[in-house]
């Protein structure tokens, strides 16, 4: 093995979020298959490595839903929470933060409230539903390629 390939695997691009081993299983799982992955050492799950590591990227290294206030509980609405990185990290940024969250697809609804429950998130359910129909396109997801 070269000296190059064995530092690498012994490096996670995502630091003290996800640890090197981690990070190269999720890497080399299945596209579009469900699995467990771990940010700080918990367990996450995911219903696609491609769109999970690069939910992680997007959300706690560029941190693009960063922002500031001067209330330690600050009311968060995520629509569109998918399988709640999101809240994990309001949650992490935010303790007290009271979170409304909707997710509009069944079968990664489920991943989200699996997620809040290992997290000990208390996230209020949804108290209603709206009935309309959306067509996902997989080919078009968030880290693919064009």
């Amino acid at each position: 093995m070269s000296r190059i390939l064995a530092v690498r695997r012994r490096v996670s691009p995502y630091q003290e979020i996800m640890n090197a081993a981690d990070y190269w299983r999720v890497k080399r799982y299945p596209s579009f298959k469900h699995g467990i992955g771990k940010i700080y050492g918990q367990p996450v799950q995911f219903s696609d490595n491609v769109g999970f590591l690069y939910s992680v990227n997007e959300i706690y290294l560029q941190e693009v839903y960063k922002f500031c206030t001067d209330q330690i509980d600050p009311l968060i609405i995520d629509a569109g929470a998918n399988i709640g990185l999101s809240l994990i990290y309001f949650k992490r940024l935010y303790p007290q933060a009271r979170i409304i969250a909707y997710e509009p697809d069944n079968s990664i609804f489920k991943l989200l409230e699996s997620n809040v429950r290992m997290w000990s998130c208390t996230i209020p359910p949804l108290g209603w539903r709206i009935r309309v129909s959306l067509s996902f396109r997989r080919d078009r997801l968030p880290g693919r390629r064009k």
